[in-house]
Formats: structure tokens, sequence, C-alpha cells
């Protein structure tokens, strides 16, 4: 592993191929989040989840949770994105049975992510939001 990491910092063709292979990374993240609507669904309660999480002065676990659980539905989006547009490439846009079990399987993964999802943000949320209104009453 050493030599293999030498050869790599010494040869500029492993550095350009990994720069690549983030670009390409990112450039699937982007193409995503421009052109599929429930990622930008996503992505806006993400972002709700995190600012909530900072208003509620959440511990640095449950704030770990919360970010791994927006991790998981983003990757699941993703995986539907990439098997709906491969599905598309192959049936050529024509319908197909099989093609429609694929595409509605992989939408029920992020069904199940995202209604995952609301559980976690429930069993973290709730508490400390009653705590803050229990406090004000």
């Amino acid at each position: 592993m050493y030599i293999l990491e030498l050869f790599m910092k010494s040869n500029s063709f492993f550095k350009s191929v990994y720069i690549r292979m983030f670009i390409y990374a990112f450039n699937g993240i982007k193409f995503s989040v421009k052109n599929e609507r429930n990622m930008k669904i996503h992505i806006f309660f993400g972002t709700f989840a995190i600012i909530l999480s900072i208003l509620l002065k959440i511990s640095l676990d449950e704030f770990a949770i919360i970010v791994l659980t927006i991790s998981a539905v983003i990757f699941t989006e993703l995986i539907n994105s990439s098997i709906e547009v491969t599905v598309n490439l192959v049936t050529d846009g024509k319908y197909n049975k099989l093609a429609g079990i694929a595409k509605d399987t992989s939408a029920g993964a992020v069904l199940i992510s995202a209604i995952a999802s609301l559980f976690v943000a429930s069993f973290i949320f709730i508490p400390h939001i009653i705590y803050i209104f229990h406090l004000k009453l």
C-alpha cells in the first residue's frame, strides 16, 4: 500500500483521475438537484432540520444522527434518480412493465428512508420543543 501511495504522489495522472472522479460525482449531484423535484424537497427539509438543530441546541450525538438521516434520504434519492435515468435510457422512453417495477421499487426505497427520517426527527426534536414550551408556560 505504501508503494502505491508513493506512486500516486509522484504521478500526476493519478491525481487528475481522482480529481475527475470528484468532478463527476459533483456533476451527478448537481444534475439531481437541478432536475429532480423530489431532490429539491429533500434538500429543503434537510436544511430546515439542520437549522432547527442549531436553534434547539441539540447535542452533538443527536446532530450526527440528523446529518446521517439526511444523508440517507439524499443517498436513496440519488440512487433512485440514477435508476430512473438508466431505465429511461434502456427503454428509450417506451413503457415496459419491468422498467416500471424497477422505477417504483427505487421510489419505494426513497419513501421508506423519508418516512424513517420523519420518525428520527420526531424522536429528536419533539422532546426539545416540549422542553422549551414547558419552560415558557
